[in-house]
């Protein structure tokens, strides 16, 4: 998701926690294009259309909002007092659609606080309320999971044979299955000291070292980071070129420590999944993903290839750059979209299209500053 024209000097992490709906959020800076005068990536016309409409999308008022949460929360306090009764088929079905109805719940509050947030920084109360929530809904997953793992094998069996549980039997088995894989609180404390190898702490106090270099135009002196947007779309093809050649000599210069500590926060990981009772780190992730190795592994060698055919592409035609307005984007992306079969393509012509109003790239003051794209779920 984007959220800002500008470009940062972090890579942004992951963003996580966000509902099954379907938003873009990205910037009009679909590629560096050069020489085109006059270029506006969204016409005038068009300007109003790539606005997010919160209200329209969400909560129609803040007192909606407000209903919405109280009913959340209301739910939420019942369904942690259920989770006290006793483990009957019964009772872990009713369980199990009230937590289905309450996760709906959440990721619908917490995508419109993370965009209300994200389309407005100064809006602290909405990332807070966000935070607040998903401490909740941590808590009610933790208890509904450990209800589950208490519960005798037989009324699981029992559970899973009602027809009304087949949409939650591959969560509900993934639980039962994993109870080998959990660390006793003893070996928790153990590994403690050892969490760290799971941040990306170094990465970006690595990142944030590194020196800034300065590029002269004849008429602005440019940061080499956080002017990034201003050479890459510089008219004077010297200075783009002199921002690419300090900004890959900038992030050579901590290449070693990068790769030295990345090999190291593996083994580490490796280890952590051992203790696990896991094979390797590898065989987690698969496990989590429900993904064979050899799948996940050709996935990674196709990337690989279309990695090196981008590359070669890109030397090809190194002096023939071209921007493209959102118009011409979204016809190159929807068509692109065929080869993932027409289910997907015609998703994706609802998203794209401005009418829906499900886009906003017109950018803005106090955005959050973001820059590629990220998945959501």
């Amino acid at each position: 998701m984007q959220v800002d024209l500008n470009y940062y000097k972090i890579a942004p992490s992951s963003i996580s926690r966000i509902v099954l709906i379907a938003i873009i959020i990205f910037t009009c800076t679909i590629s560096q294009v050069f020489g085109q005068k006059g270029f506006k990536p969204v016409p005038d016309s068009l300007v109003n259309l790539y606005k997010f409409n919160l209200n329209k999308n969400f909560f129609s008022t803040p007192t909606a909002f407000n209903l919405f949460l109280k009913k959340f929360s209301s739910q939420s306090e019942t369904f942690k007092q259920n989770l006290k009764k006793k483990a009957t088929p019964e009772n872990i079905q009713n369980l199990t659609v009230n937590l289905s109805k309450l996760e709906y719940d959440f990721r619908k509050m917490d995508l419109y606080l993370f965009l209300q947030y994200a389309t407005n920084t100064t809006n602290q109360k909405a990332s807070v309320l966000e935070d607040s929530i998903y401490d909740v809904m941590q808590v009610q997953r933790s208890i509904y999971k450990n209800y589950i793992k208490s519960a005798p094998l037989k009324t699981i069996k029992s559970l899973l044979a009602l027809p009304s549980m087949r949409p939650y039997s591959f969560y509900i088995n993934s639980i039962i299955k994993n109870k080998v894989h959990e660390l006793s609180q003893s070996e928790t404390e153990l590994l403690k000291p050892f969490n760290y190898l799971k941040s990306n702490q170094y990465y970006d106090n690595l990142i944030n070292s590194i020196p800034t270099d300065t590029i002269y135009s004849p008429t602005d002196t440019l940061d080499l980071f956080y002017d990034m947007k201003v050479w890459q779309n510089h008219a004077d093809e010297n200075i783009r070129t002199e921002g690419e050649q300090k900004l890959y000599g900038a992030y050579s210069s901590v290449t070693i420590p990068l790769g030295y500590h990345y090999i190291q926060m593996i083994k580490g990981l490796n280890s952590f999944s051992v203790a696990k009772k896991y094979k390797s780190l590898m065989d987690e992730n698969c496990n989590k993903l429900s993904l064979p190795q050899t799948t996940l592994e050709s996935i990674f060698k196709e990337i690989e290839n279309n990695a090196s055919l981008a590359i070669k592409y890109s030397r090809e035609i190194k002096n023939d750059f071209k921007r493209y307005s959102i118009t011409e984007a979204t016809e190159i992306l929807v068509s692109s979209f065929k080869e993932l079969g027409n289910d997907y393509r015609l998703k994706a012509v609802q998203l794209l299209n401005p009418e829906n109003g499900r886009l906003d790239i017109v950018g803005g003051e106090n955005r959050m500053g973001m820059q590629g794209v990220a998945s959501v779920y």
